[in-house]
């Protein structure tokens, strides 16, 4: 059963809002296309709650992330405050406690590991949309969003941004196969990281001539 019609679509109206000043590499496209690889991960499981909560952290997990947001925990705050007349106790609790920790760089800190403090239906629902997101950071989406974020925040030299871009894709983005949990992602990996492999060493190609 999807998610209930009136929560979704009004979480999304709020946080198409909330990340107008994000560049293109972490807008509301880039949220869009989370939110559909999370119904795709969840569409088997049991519970219309669980199944609900990843779609609206899906939705929201771009809320706490510090690179564009000043005060994170006020954030989170005021998704709470705009979940508490439309969600249950339990799908706010999932989406306030998962949100916070989609992070890639976090998950590269602690070695891949997912984070030890969730309960168990809560570090089920990080493992949707970490799948996700990560999934967006690979194939030839992670390439273009990798080199779109290094235009706006690599600086003015150029050359330097350009080789930011082709070393976080070959040094950290590709290590996003290793950590999927959900079969779905674990086989979409499989594709995106050998396109993304062939891209980056088609432009590398291309870069020598």
């Amino acid at each position: 059963m999807p998610t209930p019609p009136s929560v979704e679509p009004a979480l999304r109206a709020w946080i198409v809002e909330r990340v107008k000043g994000h560049d293109a590499s972490h807008d509301i496209g880039h949220i869009d296309a989370t939110v559909r690889h999370v119904k795709r991960i969840v569409s088997g499981w049991q519970g219309e709650e669980l199944r609900e909560a990843a779609v609206l952290a899906a939705l929201a997990h771009e809320l706490c992330d510090a690179k564009y947001v000043d005060r994170p925990h006020q954030s989170l705050s005021e998704l709470g405050t705009f979940l508490a007349p439309l969600a249950t106790g339990d799908v706010q609790r999932l989406v306030l406690r998962v949100v916070p920790h989609i992070s890639f760089s976090k998950r590269l800190a602690r070695g891949g590991a997912a984070p030890d403090e969730l309960l168990p239906d809560e570090l089920l629902v990080y493992h949707a949309v970490s799948d996700a997101d990560m999934l967006e950071a690979m194939g030839a989406t992670g390439v273009v969003r990798t080199f779109v974020y290094q235009a706006v925040h690599g600086g003015a030299d150029a050359g330097k941004a350009w080789r930011g871009a082709a070393d976080h894709l070959t040094e950290k983005l590709v290590l996003c196969a290793d950590f999927m949990a959900s079969h779905y992602a674990q086989q979409e990996a499989r594709l995106r990281l050998a396109r993304m492999r062939r891209i980056v060493r088609e432009l590398a190609e291309e870069r020598a001539l």
